[in-house]
């Protein structure tokens, strides 16, 4: 086994550790801060970790390094022969090559964003720039550019939501974990464990925001209307979209978390 192929080994050992730690005590608990930087971490964490030699003795240890030569043959006519060339390792090449392919997609959905930016309309709200487009698109945002189709624009108060929603991505900067995770997921593409860490991150997102938006004073039912005519739609991967999970698992993530400040309010009451 070469040593690209056992550090991958133990990069997706350690990813998978992490994650099942998350998934034993983090995932359904509404510690939504908390849980956006531990997934943050089990990304970046499990490629700098094989590098990372901790010593466990003071002891003196004494290394021996190995030289192995290619054999050569000599034949009869003094002719020298190399038995054993070096070969293209086929195995990086082909992870290579699918690696380069998930770079390529994170490159063409930032054009894809762009192009939609350069032929749409836009209107700065406060620190925000509004993108209205006429394409039928899942509202979303990156970095400070809001996404909305045009026909967002028939109802007002749905419109401040998702404004109000994709806010709460801009000012945590959740764009840059999206760009994180995307790039590690594309280099470490055999890894199934940054997948799934990838969509819970962009979960927890989205639960950030939800609970932000609810904070707010927004009507909670129609808020969930407004998640559930907006499923459909395109979608971008680098991007905050704005029904990116499961609707019902957001909303039964905002009612839980209704009831744990309902709870929390209701002890502070109590020793006031």
């Amino acid at each position: 086994m070469n040593e690209f192929m056992k550090y991958l080994i133990q990069v997706i050992a350690a990813s998978g550790v992490l994650y099942l730690f998350y998934f034993l005590f983090l995932k359904n608990n509404t510690y939504f801060k908390l849980n956006r930087y531990y997934l943050l971490i089990s990304l970046i964490l499990p490629p700098i970790l094989p590098f990372i030699n901790i010593p466990v003795s003071p002891q003196e240890t004494i290394y021996s390094l190995s030289i192995i030569l290619d054999e050569i043959i000599v034949t009869s006519g003094g002719e020298v022969i190399q038995a054993n060339p070096k070969t293209v390792n086929y195995s990086i090449l082909f992870y290579s090559i699918i690696a380069a392919i998930f770079i390529l997609r994170i490159i063409w959905a930032t054009i894809s964003i762009y192009i939609i930016s350069r032929k749409s309309g836009k209107d700065k709200i406060g620190e925000y720039i509004i993108v209205s487009t006429t394409d039928k698109i899942n509202p979303f945002s990156v970095f400070k550019y809001i996404f909305v189709s045009k026909s967002h624009f028939d109802d007002r108060e749905g419109l401040e939501q998702i404004i109000s929603h994709e806010a709460v991505h801009i000012k945590q900067l959740h764009s840059i974990d999206n760009f994180i995770a995307e790039i590690i997921c594309s280099v470490f593409w055999i890894n199934p464990f940054v997948w799934i860490t990838k969509d819970n991150l962009k979960s927890t997102h989205e639960y950030l925001a939800d609970e932000k938006v609810m904070e707010q004073g927004f009507d909670t039912a129609g808020y969930f209307k407004l998640l559930f005519e907006n499923v459909v739609g395109k979608r971008f991967g680098l991007a905050n979209n704005f029904n990116e999970s499961l609707t019902l698992k957001r909303m039964k993530m905002m009612k839980k978390n209704v009831r744990h400040a309902t709870c929390v309010g209701f002890i502070l009451w109590l020793c006031h």
